[in-house]
């Protein structure tokens, strides 16, 4: 009877394995097993690498190279292959092609195949700046949002602030208006009513949806500055009196801002000879320009 030496065999426990897109990283284990009916000794080696971005393989902690013998099990053989998986890798198909060897003849080759598949993820409403604003003025917001799916968005208010309004294209916004993004953004004005500010003056919160998941809400200050108004003085136009007999000018100011002290000023002194202004109940002549 003459010797004959039969190639080696190569199998997978699973020769395919189906994962999900994901958005963190992730990775699965093809083990290969050899089996020589000689029991001769056997190596396996990775003769071809289909990945494409996001995707590599290592074999016992090392990045596995084409055509070298890979790192066995102890005391076995048996090869693990550590497919790593980068978070958003994009869907399809990767192969790897492995091939067991006893030195003279060859296994057939094995395939491996790994497929991503596509998932539908919530996008991230992602706007953080807190906007302030001008008493009696308004402020333009930027309502951003990301999607790891590259859909488009839309924004909505979900919760419209207790004071002011918000407008997007010079429409009033509601809870149900759809507002658009261009480049993961859109702007829309907020208008508070007139007098009135506060740090904050009041909150909102606002979603982005791609039209089947909606993101997380976030909620935003809205800060309006106080701005100083000018006070309005209130005199008479005119004043009538005898000759030689003192009249009294009543002087009144208003100021909208309710928290001022006012006081006043006389820009023009009596033109005629002899006439004077003097603070009431006193002998204190006014002088011109100075503040009481």
């Amino acid at each position: 009877v003459t010797d004959k030496n039969f190639a080696p065999f190569v199998s997978a426990t699973a020769s395919t394995i189906n994962v999900q897109q994901s958005q963190e990283a992730q990775s699965v284990i093809f083990t290969v097993s050899g089996l020589d009916p000689d029991s001769d000794v056997i190596n396996a080696r990775v003769t071809e690498l289909s990945l494409g971005s996001g995707v590599s393989v290592s074999n016992g902690g090392q990045a596995v190279v084409i055509n070298q013998n890979l790192t066995p099990q102890s005391g076995t053989n048996s090869w693990l292959l550590t497919v790593n998986i980068a978070a958003l890798t994009p869907v399809g198909t990767r192969t790897i092609k492995v091939m067991a060897t006893d030195g003279t003849l060859s296994s057939t080759v094995l395939t491996l195949t790994l497929g991503v598949t596509g998932v539908n993820f919530a996008p991230f409403a992602t706007t953080t700046t807190t906007p302030v604003c001008l008493e009696d003025s308004f402020v333009d917001i930027t309502l951003s949002g990301r999607d790891d799916n590259a859909d488009s968005l839309s924004a909505f208010i979900t919760q419209l602030p207790t004071v002011g309004v918000f407008t997007f294209n010079g429409a009033a916004v509601t809870t149900s208006t759809s507002i658009p993004l261009t480049a993961g953004q859109a702007v829309v004005r907020y208008t508070p009513p007139l007098l009135t500010y506060g740090s904050p003056v009041s909150t909102f919160r606002y979603a982005v949806s791609d039209g089947r998941l909606q993101s997380n809400e976030a909620t935003l200050a809205l800060n309006v500055n106080h701005v100083n108004h000018a006070p309005v003085a209130v005199v008479p136009s005119s004043v009538t009196t005898n000759l030689n007999v003192a009249a009294n000018i009543l002087i009144n100011g208003q100021d909208v801002d309710r928290i001022d002290t006012l006081r006043f000023r006389v820009t023009t002194l009596p033109c005629r000879s002899g006439a004077t202004l003097r603070l009431s109940g006193t002998t204190t002549a006014v002088e011109l320009n100075t503040y009481y």
